[in-house]
């Protein structure tokens, strides 16, 4: 039975960059996620299905519900039994380990704070401060 990596995380971290590179070289398939978030310059959509509207898919059918940054974030199970990777915080990862009990992996990634907050500023074009303020409020969430 195959087993889920999960990687958990701040911002930054390398998560997604890890996760692509799983994909493109052993071509593991990683848990896409709708999110109301807008699509960041030059981001694929690897990783997300963007939505205008929450109510894509019905609320019973919604796992991994997670509100962050004023976007919402969520799957279906049925795209959690199709994955190898996902990308989650904590919570989607405890979620997750309670569903599928030993047939997943949790990794949690770290980075230095000055390599996370440049990884951030370039990213999305905030400032350093901006940046320490999205860390702040996730570092309890990892």
């Amino acid at each position: 039975m195959k087993k889920l990596i999960i990687f958990v995380g701040v911002a930054g971290t390398g998560k997604t960059t890890v996760a692509e590179v799983l994909q493109e070289r052993y071509n593991m398939k990683v848990l896409r996620t709708y999110t109301t978030r807008p699509r960041r310059p030059n981001e694929s959509d690897v990783n997300h299905i963007f939505v205008t509207d929450a109510n894509t898919t019905k609320d019973k059918d919604k796992l991994l519900r997670l509100n962050l940054h004023e976007y919402e974030y969520w799957t279906t199970r049925e795209m959690l039994l199709d994955a190898d990777i996902a990308i989650v915080d904590r919570t989607g990862a405890t979620e997750i380990k309670a569903l599928l009990r030993d047939r997943c992996i949790i990794v949690r990634l770290k980075a230095h704070l000055g390599d996370l907050i440049s990884r951030i500023t370039k990213r999305n074009g905030l400032s350093e401060d901006q940046a320490l303020e999205i860390l702040t409020a996730e570092h309890n969430k990892y």
